[in-house]
């Protein structure tokens, strides 16, 4: 959809420019994922395995 045609919808064109710019992005609501409660550990583990790999080589 064209730009023009999105801020003739909204009647924002300041909010449209910043979502178009990625100032933004608390527009678009989402749900929360079940992944979310737990990305922080799966980050750790992630950068163990990695700190891992390099330290001894992958397999």
């Amino acid at each position: 959809m064209p730009i023009k045609q999105i801020v003739h919808q909204t009647a924002s064109r300041k909010l449209v420019r910043q979502v178009v710019r990625g100032e933004r992005h608390d527009v678009f609501r989402t749900r929360q994922s079940s992944f979310d409660l737990h990305l922080p550990w799966l980050d750790d583990q992630w950068g163990a395995t990695a700190a891992m790999e390099l330290h001894f080589g992958a397999a």
